[in-house]
């Protein structure tokens, strides 16, 4: 008989030790519902932070990459402009020289005709045939000498033509294979397309005539 009280006994306290955890359970589960809720909405807020940031991140690169464009097109555009400018003075010199070597012809005419013109007279003052005879052989010496120079120029000129030719054709960075291929996008064809290749796959992948970014071939 006292076991069995005991038994029942040691029964009632578990159920009203188990009644009053789940009564702490209950109690304690709005606060906890509360506290998930409060996690849930915190890693929201930090997944929206995280989308803000990559988005801003992307945002940033892609400013960073077009401010380089930008200074890139500024500095080739810059350097066109340089060499426009260098083309320029370089034709306004050559119409400087041209002028200059038209001053010196006109120069050469005038006394060439004054020269003409003392000779007409010392012609007319020749009074035998022997003195008609050796002005007849200056004339022709100095015409052959004349003509000798301008042969010669001719040639050196037509040499000067056919070096600039075969120059123009060259690849600009070996000179040495003909000019095949062009750059993009500044688009210079004046390269053979090993160099090309070269200047494609170097670290450095610029137009060695412009500076632009080479993009391909």
């Amino acid at each position: 008989v006292a076991a069995s009280t005991a038994g029942g006994a040691s029964a009632a306290a578990l159920e009203a030790s188990q009644a009053a955890a789940e009564a702490e359970l209950k109690a304690l589960r709005p606060l906890l519902e509360q506290q998930r809720a409060e996690l849930e909405r915190q890693a929201c807020e930090l997944r929206l932070h995280q989308d803000r940031e990559r988005e801003l991140r992307v945002a940033c690169r892609q400013a960073l990459e077009r401010q380089r464009t930008l200074q890139e097109d500024h500095a080739a555009r810059v350097r066109e402009l340089e060499a426009h400018g260098e083309v320029l003075g370089s034709r306004l010199a050559a119409k400087v020289a041209e002028l200059a070597h038209v001053g010196a012809r006109e120069a050469e005419l005038r006394e060439a005709l004054a020269r003409r013109e003392a000779h007409a007279d010392a012609v007319a003052a020749c009074s035998t045939e022997g003195e008609v005879r050796a002005w007849e052989g200056e004339v022709r010496e100095a015409a052959q000498r004349a003509l000798e120079r301008l042969a010669n120029r001719r040639v050196e000129l037509r040499v000067a033509a056919l070096t600039d030719a075969r120059d123009s054709a060259l690849c600009k960075i070996c000179y040495d294979r003909p000019a095949s291929c062009a750059l993009l996008p500044c688009r210079h064809h004046a390269f053979c397309r090993p160099c090309a290749r070269r200047v494609e796959g170097s670290q450095d992948s610029s137009c060695p005539i412009c500076r632009r970014r080479v993009t391909g071939r």
